[in-house]
């Protein structure tokens, strides 16, 4: 079942993504993660972290056998805008 926060904004790939960077935080992850998590193709996934990258959500924080890592950016006035909406969705959910 998808969460609060995919239902919210849209069962899209880039939200998929989104919320499972917001339930990760500290965890880096590379290309062939997220699109084998989010089931699109590895150029979607690219494109996807790319701009995530470049809006400085993500961040790059190294190599783990040649492939680049990527993490929640939480120091990102954006990333930190996204994990209020976050925790404020699981909020309602639970008051249900």
């Amino acid at each position: 079942m998808n969460s609060i926060f995919v239902r919210l904004l849209g069962n899209y790939p880039r939200v998929k993504i989104l919320d499972w960077y917001l339930e990760n935080p500290n965890t880096p992850y590379s290309i062939q993660d997220v699109y084998q998590y989010v089931k699109i193709s590895r150029a979607s996934a690219y494109n996807i972290v790319n701009e995530l990258y470049g809006l400085g959500i993500l961040k790059y924080v190294g190599l783990a056998s040649r492939a680049k890592l990527y993490q929640l950016n939480t120091n990102n006035s954006l990333t930190i805008a996204l994990q209020t909406l976050d925790f404020e969705c699981k909020q309602l959910e639970r008051k249900k």
